[in-house]
C-alpha cells in the first residue's frame, strides 16, 4: 500500500510542468490506463500522449479523478 501512496504524492497536484517530467508522466499514464479514467475524453488523452499543455478544466478533471 505504500507504493501507490508514494506515487500519488509525487503526482499530486497534477500540473503541466509535471506532465513534461518522466516519472510523474509514467505514473499518470499508468493510472489512466489502469482505471480507464479518460474513456470519454479522447481529446485530453491525445494531448497527454503528445505531452501538450492542458487547459485548466482538463487539469481539474484529472486532479479530481486520478485518486
Amino acid at each position: 500500500m505504500l507504493i501507490p501512496e508514494l506515487a500519488l504524492s509525487i503526482l499530486m497536484p497534477i500540473t503541466n510542468k509535471k506532465i513534461k517530467r518522466f516519472i510523474p508522466y509514467v505514473i499518470l499514464m499508468s493510472r489512466i490506463d489502469r482505471f480507464n479514467i479518460l474513456k470519454d475524453r479522447d481529446e485530453t488523452y491525445k494531448k497527454l500522449m503528445l505531452k501538450e499543455p492542458l487547459n485548466e478544466s482538463e487539469l481539474n478533471f484529472l486532479n479530481e479523478n486520478i485518486i
